[in-house]
């Protein structure tokens, strides 16, 4: 079972997948933390464990592109997802962003 250090935010971020020499993958992150995330992929694909994936954030995550690509391990596979270990901890940039992505999407409460 994966247990990750770092708080967990539930999400809803588009992403692309690279691995192997395959052509790439949409997916949809459902939650994510600095150390890891599980997602979604729009197709049926056999990520078996350990392999290496490479997930772009993309253009709109405000960093330099070399830095949208986090290098990540798969550490489960089940039938709702794939989960991740990152194998460098997400940047500052790409967190903010996935934080400001949440809240764009999250109403906020309003005072009573």
């Amino acid at each position: 079972m994966e247990h990750r250090c770092d708080r967990r935010f539930a999400i809803d971020l588009p992403v692309t997948l690279y691995f192997r020499s395959s052509s790439p993958v949409l997916a949809r992150i459902r939650n994510l933390s600095r150390g890891g995330a599980f997602f979604i992929e729009a197709h049926t694909h056999v990520f078996s464990h350990y392999t290496m994936l490479y997930m772009d954030f993309g253009e709109g995550c405000g960093a330099r592109r070399d830095a949208a690509i986090v290098p990540a391990l798969v550490i489960h596979r089940g039938a709702q997802g794939v989960g991740v270990m990152f194998t460098q901890e997400l940047t500052d940039t790409i967190y903010r962003y996935a934080i400001k992505y949440i809240l764009s999407q999250s109403p906020l409460p309003t005072a009573a």
